[in-house]
């Protein structure tokens, strides 16, 4: 090669050299920074990301850039970096520790200051998520109304916040009562798709009243259930309220209860209302219950607790002289429960007591102390009356041996007790030469015959008449029966006592039979007419039965449907039977007319009348049955029991009945259907 063309070649290459870039460690152009890795990382709040933050410095030419400083600054979440600071190494690299924030949106910016222009630059940003382990919490557990009533829905409402645990949407909630199964409950606004949330459930109403638990929880978007929040709810009863304290012109309410439980079924008939709760205390009525509306004590005046055991409320005696403490008739849909129930005892003569009646009715009567009062002895049945004595018959008329012929003593008759005794009419003499007359017969069936005439003739002596027969005693009467140990119930619930049966009146005395008249003597004298027989005695009335006595009775129920359960039930004695009346003696019979004896025998000597029998004497009355002592009385209904406590009285004496029937005791059971 020649040399100028080498010297032109060597010129070029200076040439070059002066224009072409010359490679170094000073970074050229403005920095630039690119994330290698750590962005996007997900972590529980307050932990530390399981990679570094990692980004690349680079120069204008995609040089790394060594020894530049890179700040990182936590810019959102609250967390924090472990240096703060990095310094890149030959490769252009930096990295950084980061632990999250509590809570909200987190993001690390990597800053740092161009150190050519001393521009500020922010290199890149790391973003990430919280991973939410935090349970949310529930607040502000209410109801609407405070105080719900029984029979009637009411609103459960509560707050259920994230925002300040793990920032999750809150994704439902729901409620349980007394450590029931879960019951789901909705969001006020209508989606359950915020950080916080109101909730409400209705809650379908309570039959009664009570202290109930509701605890409402609470469940995140990520899963996580809160803690049961709870809340005491106090169901109170839709009823009247009772206490001794009370005025019967308030309202009714527990802060204005009425006074008397009388007062308050009439208000619950004209409100609507189905119950009546009764405080602890004593009130001496006479209860007369209403259709549809319950009763139940046992409660604190104060808050109204019910503790029928603790909070004594007692019904009875009332002031009405009948010995009945409570009473239905016509009433459906009643309950009785939580009550001292005492009737006292009865007042008047054969009088019974009760604790509880009811006719015609459907009820339910549990968990009272039910006792009933003495019942009153019978009275004594009355003493017969006795018999009339009899009307003692006539004298015949003489006849003669030189005249006409006598007239038989004319028939007696005495009524008694519409019955007409007869003494037989004494038979004329006979004519001259004729036979005297037959003597008439006393009154069936006891009667006498009456005697047969003298027969009449022309030589004396002439026969005289026969005597009328004597009437027969009467029977006496039969005596009556005693009283049973029950007698039974009306339809009103009254019980009619076992009254002892009266004696049977006694027979009459039947009446003497008139005598014959004598026999005339021919051609000239008449015959001596006869006496008539003289009437029976009237029978002796029977006695009066004894009366029967009043009982004791727990529960009566008279075509009703009763479920009578957890009672105990006390009766107190029966009363007495009243004793049967003695019966009266027959009135005794009367002597018979003598017959006239004129002449005689040249004439026939009428006979003399029969004496009239006694009237039979009156059976005594049986004895009165003595008064029941019973649980539970079920007549022509239904009776569903159990779980009941009896303590009975003693059934009363039955009556005496001297010489007759005395009434049987009083029947002691626990249930009489």
């Amino acid at each position: 090669m020649r040399l100028s063309s080498l010297a032109r070649v060597a010129g070029l290459l200076v040439l070059a050299s002066c224009i072409a870039p010359v490679d170094t460690d000073q970074a050229v152009g403005p920095l630039s920074l690119s994330v290698v890795s750590g962005n996007n990382q997900s972590g529980p709040p307050g932990t530390e990301l399981p990679n570094p933050l990692v980004a690349l410095v680079e120069d204008s030419r995609a040089h790394a850039v060594r020894g530049q400083i890179v700040n990182f600054v936590v810019v959102s979440g609250g967390g924090s970096v472990f240096a703060g600071a990095a310094i890149t190494g030959a490769d252009g690299i930096v990295q950084e520790r980061w632990t999250l924030g509590a809570s909200g949106p987190q993001r690390v910016e990597a800053r740092a200051i161009d150190t050519q222009t001393g521009a500020k630059l922010t290199f890149a940003s790391f973003d990430a998520t919280l991973t939410d382990v935090q349970a949310p919490v529930v607040s502000e557990v209410a109801t609407s109304p405070t105080a719900p009533v029984s029979g009637s829905p009411f609103d459960l409402t509560a707050v259920v916040n994230d925002a300040t645990t793990g920032g999750s949407n809150i994704a439902g909630a729901t409620y349980a009562v007394d450590g029931g199964p879960p019951v789901a409950m909705v969001a006020q606004d209508g989606a359950f798709d915020e950080p916080s949330e109101a909730v409400r459930a209705t809650v379908s109403p309570f039959a009664a009243g009570g202290s109930h638990t509701f605890c409402v929880t609470g469940r995140d978007a990520a899963g996580n259930v809160s803690s049961p929040s709870c809340i005491t709810v106090v169901v109170t009863e839709d009823a009247i309220y009772v206490s001794p304290a009370g005025d019967d012109a308030a309202n009714g309410t527990r802060a204005a209860p009425l006074k008397t439980i009388g007062a308050a079924l009439a208000l619950a008939g004209t409100s609507g209302k189905n119950r009546v709760n009764v405080a602890q205390g004593t009130y001496p009525e006479n209860v007369q219950l209403r259709a549809g509306v319950s009763l139940y004590g046992g409660y604190e005046a104060a808050t109204w607790t019910r503790a029928p055991a603790t909070f004594v409320t007692t019904i009875g005696p009332g002031p009405s002289t009948s010995a009945v403490a409570v009473q239905g008739d016509n009433v459906t849909g009643v309950t009785v429960d939580g009550f001292s129930i005492r009737s006292g005892d009865a007042i008047g003569p054969r009088e019974s007591a009760y604790g509880m009646v009811l006719t015609n009715s459907v009820a339910t009567i549990s968990g009272n102390h039910i006792i009933a009062g003495n019942g009153t002895a019978g009275t004594d049945g009355f003493i017969g009356f006795p018999g009339q004595d009899g009307i003692a018959g006539l004298d015949g008329q003489p006849g003669s041996a030189n005249g006409p012929e006598g007239d038989g003593g004319f028939e007696r008759s005495l009524v008694c007790l519409g019955s007409t005794l007869i003494g037989g009419a004494g038979g004329a003499g006979g004519a001259p030469g004729a036979v005297g007359q037959d003597g008439a017969p006393g009154n069936s069936p006891n009667g006498g015959n009456g005697g047969t005439g003298g027969l009449g003739g022309a030589t004396p002596p002439l026969p005289a008449g026969e005597n009328g027969q004597d009437g027969f005693a009467g029977i006496a009467g039969a005596a009556g029966s005693g009283g049973d140990s029950f007698g039974g119930f009306s339809s009103f619930g009254v019980y009619v006592r076992a009254d002892g049966s009266a004696g049977v009146l006694g027979q009459h005395g039947g009446g003497g039979g008139g005598g014959g008249g004598g026999g005339g003597l021919d051609p000239t004298g008449g015959g001596n007419g006869a006496g008539s027989g003289g009437t029976g005695g009237c029978a002796g009335t029977g006695g009066g039965g004894g009366r029967g006595a009043g009982g004791s009775f727990g529960i009566v129920g008279v075509l009703s449907t009763l479920t009578i359960t957890g009672n105990t039930i006390e009766t107190g004695n029966g009363g007495a039977g009243g004793a049967g009346g003695s019966g009266a003696a027959g009135g005794a019979g009367a002597a018979g007319g003598l017959g006239a004896t004129n002449d005689a025998p040249q004439v026939g000597a009428g006979g003399n009348g029969g004496a009239g029998g006694n009237g039979g004497a009156g059976g005594p009355g049986g004895g009165g049955g003595g008064g029941p002592s019973i649980g539970i009385v079920s007549q022509g209904g239904t009776l569903a029991q159990a779980g009941n406590v009896f303590v009975l009285g003693t059934g009363g004496t039955g009556g005496t009945s001297p010489g007759g029937n005395a009434g049987t005791d009083g029947l002691r059971t626990q249930i009489r259907n």
